[in-house]
C-alpha cells in the first residue's frame, strides 16, 4: 500500500538507527517536543509538550502526500510540468526534485520528489495539476488534517515555509504518521452478488494505488479462504471485501481501522457490531463505522435524530435520470399490466417480476394467505409457457448455484433474457440499465425499504421507467402504506413513515423497531426539541466528562450500558 510505504519511508528517514519498542517507555529526549505511541495498540509511550504548537517544516509535505493520493486517479498519470508550477521556487530557498519546464512525469515521479527529494517544484505541480491552485490544495490539505483529528494543526502552504499561522504539534505528527501505517478496511454486503460487484469496483480503483483488496464469500473453496485468511491477519491485505463471511471466525485483521456496511439494512445490530468488534483490540481505538443505505431502518433514522450518527444524504438523481412511476394495483389490472410487460419488451426494454415466494406452499397446515403467495419457480414456468411464449424468461433466487446465479444474472444484464423473474435476491447490488419496468407481486407482503430497494433496480438508464405494486390486499393500513411508494421516491421520507408505523426499537439492545418507552416527546414530531436535548447533553459533557456531579444521571447511563451487555 502507498500509504504504508510512505510511513516505512519517513520510519527510515527519521530514524535512522531504530530504538527498540521496549526502550521507549524509559526514552528521554532533549527536543522541546515529543510523542511516541505504538502503532499496532495506539498506546501512547512518551509524550513531552506533545500539544503545543510548532512549525512542521518538511514534515508538510507528508500531508501534501496524502492529500494529492486522495485525489490521484492513477500513479500512471501523466502531468507536463509549466512554468506555473515552477513559479518563485528560483531563489535557492527551496529543495527541488529537479523538474524542468515542459517535462513529462507521472504522478508517481511527483510522489518520489514529494518525498524523497523534499521537492517544492513537485509539491506545486500536485497543487496546479490536481487542485487547481496551491491555495485550493492548502484548503483540502486542512480539511485532510481536521478529519485526521489534527486538533492542534493549520497550514498555509505545501512545502514547509515557515508561517505563523503555519503550526502543527508532535501529537498532530503522530497522528499523521498513524494515517501513513497500515490501517485496515473492511466492506460488507449482504449478498455474493453485491460483494463480488463491490470487489471488482474496489480491486479496478484501488490497486493502481497500491492498495491490495481481498474478496470474502462462503462459497470460497477451503483454500482460498485460509489464504484470504492468512493475508489478512498478517496485513497483506488493505481492504477485506465480503459478505458475512467476515464475521466468520479465523477473519482476523492485523489493524482495522474503517468498517463499511453497505444496505446496512439487511443487517442485524448484532452483525454489525461484530464486524466493528474485530478492530477493538485491547488498547486500541474502535475502529470508524460508515453505514450505507438507500431506505435506513428506523432504527437508524432514530439514532441520526438523537445525534448519535452523523449523516450525509444524496437526495438528487444521477445526470439524465428521471424518477420511476409507481403503481398499485389489484388482480383486475393483470392482463392489462402483463400488456405492458410485451410492449416493454418490443421496445427493447427488460422487466424484473419478484415474487416473495420460492415454492408453492402445500397442505393444510399453510397459514391464511399463504396459498395465495406467488412461487418464483412455478410463476417463471407459468410465464414462459402460458402468458409470454414469445418471450426469454430467466429465474433466479438464492438458493441456486453462484454460478447458475451468475450465468442467469450475465444473460439479464446482456439483454439475452427480456423478463427475469426472482426472489428478493436481486434487492440489492444489480444494476441492469436497460431494465425499465419492475413488477412486485404481493407486494403487501414487503416492507417499505424492500420495495424502495427493488424500485431502485429500475430507473437506472435515461428513459422513463416504472413499478407496479400488486396487491388485493384490503387492509386500510396496508393500502396506506403501499400508497405512501406512489408518493415517495425520498429513501429517508419512506424510512420516515416506516419510523412512524415501526417504532425505532431498543437503542441499548438488539430489536430494531417498536415504540420507545417515552413519557415526553415523539421522534417524528419532536426533532426540534430532540435536537435541543442532544446539545444540552454535549453541553453537560463538557462540563463534567465523567458526570461525577451528576451521579443519578451516571447511574443510569451504567444501568443502560449494561443492558446492551447481557
Amino acid at each position: 500500500m502507498i500509504k504504508r510505504g510512505i510511513g516505512m519511508l519517513l520510519a527510515v528517514v527519521l530514524l535512522y538507527a531504530p530504538l527498540p519498542l521496549r526502550a521507549a517507555q524509559t526514552l528521554t529526549i532533549d527536543s522541546t517536543y515529543g510523542y511516541a505511541v505504538d502503532l499496532h495498540t495506539l498506546q501512547v509511550l512518551y509524550e513531552k509538550e506533545s500539544d503545543q504548537r510548532m512549525y512542521p517544516a518538511s514534515m508538510t509535505k507528508v500531508l501534501t502526500a496524502l492529500t494529492a493520493l486522495d485525489a490521484i486517479e492513477s500513479l500512471d498519470d501523466e502531468v507536463t510540468i509549466t512554468l506555473e508550477m515552477l513559479e518563485g521556487l528560483e531563489d535557492g530557498t527551496y529543495t527541488l526534485a529537479g523538474f524542468l519546464n515542459g517535462e513529462v512525469v507521472t504522478m508517481r515521479d511527483l510522489l518520489y520528489g514529494t518525498l524523497l527529494a523534499s521537492g517544492a517544484d513537485a509539491c506545486q505541480a500536485f497543487a496546479v495539476s490536481l487542485f487547481g491552485s496551491e491555495e485550493a490544495m492548502v484548503e483540502a490539505m486542512n480539511a485532510k488534517a481536521k478529519a485526521l483529528g489534527m486538533e492542534d494543526s493549520h497550514f498555509t502552504n505545501t512545502v514547509g515555509m515557515h508561517d505563523e499561522d503555519h503550526y502543527t504539534s508532535a501529537r498532530d505528527l503522530a497522528l499523521l504518521m498513524a494515517a501513513c501505517n497500515g490501517y485496515q478496511g473492511a466492506l460488507m454486503a449482504p449478498t455474493e452478488v453485491l460483494a463480488e460487484q463491490h470487489y471488482r469496483t474496489m480491486n479496478q480503483l484501488l490497486s493502481p494505488a497500491g492498495v491490495r483488496v481481498a474478496l470474502f464469500t462462503g462459497s470460497m473453496t477451503a483454500a482460498e479462504k485460509r489464504a484470504a485468511r492468512a493475508a489478512l491477519r498478517s496485513g497483506e491485505v488493505d481492504l477485506a471485501v465480503g459478505t458475512q463471511a467476515l464475521l466468520s471466525q479465523g477473519v482476523d485483521f492485523a489493524r482495522l481501522g474503517l468498517v463499511i456496511t453497505d444496505e446496512q439494512h439487511r443487517f442485524g445490530v448484532a452483525q454489525r457490531a461484530a464486524l466493528a468488534a474485530k478492530g477493538a483490540a485491547p488498547q486500541s481505538s474502535s475502529p470508524h463505522v460508515l453505514v450505507m443505505s438507500a431506505t435506513p431502518i428506523p432504527r437508524t433514522l432514530a439514532l441520526i435524530i438523537y445525534g448519535d450518527l452523523d449523516v450525509s444524504v444524496i437526495d438528487q438523481l444521477p445526470p439524465g435520470r428521471v424518477p420511476v412511476q409507481t403503481f398499485v394495483v389489484g388482480e383486475s389490472k393483470r392482463q392489462r399490466m402483463y400488456n405492458f410487460v410485451r410492449k416493454q419488451a418490443g421496445e427493447g426494454r427488460q422487466t424484473y417480476i419478484v415474487c416473495p415466494a420460492v415454492e408453492e406452499s402445500t397442505g393444510d397446515g399453510a397459514p391464511p394467505g399463504l396459498m395465495d403467495l406467488k412461487a418464483v419457480k412455478v410463476y417463471a414456468r407459468q410465464l414462459q409457457e402460458q402468458i409470454f411464449p414469445q418471450l426469454r424468461v430467466g429465474l433466479l433466487y438464492g438458493k441456486m448455484k453462484p454460478r447458475e446465479k451468475e450465468a442467469v444474472m450475465s444473460a439479464f444484464a446482456s439483454g439475452e433474457l427480456q423478463v427475469l423473474v426472482s426472489t428478493t435476491v436481486i434487492e440489492v447490488g444489480v444494476d441492469v440499465p436497460n431494465a425499465a419496468l419492475m413488477i412486485v407481486e404481493n407486494a403487501e407482503r414487503f416492507g417499505l425499504s424492500q420495495l424502495h430497494q427493488l424500485r431502485g433496480r429500475v430507473g437506472r438508464g435515461t428513459l422513463q421507467s416504472y413499478c407496479v405494486l400488486v396487491s388485493d390486499s384490503q387492509n386500510e393500513k396496508t393500502r396506506r402504506r403501499l400508497q405512501v411508494m406512489t408518493q415517495c421516491s425520498d429513501g429517508f421520507r419512506i424510512a420516515e413513515e416506516d419510523l412512524k408505523l415501526r417504532g425505532p426499537g431498543d437503542f441499548f439492545g438488539d430489536r430494531q423497531h417498536g415504540l420507545p418507552q417515552f413519557k415526553v416527546a415523539d421522534l417524528s414530531n419532536d426533532i426540534e426539541l430532540l435536537q435541543e436535548a442532544q446539545q444540552a447533553a454535549k453541553d453537560l459533557l463538557a462540563q463534567d466528562p465523567g458526570l461525577l456531579q451528576h451521579a443519578p444521571l451516571r447511574q443510569r447511563v451504567e444501568q443502560l450500558f449494561a443492558r446492551a451487555q447481557q
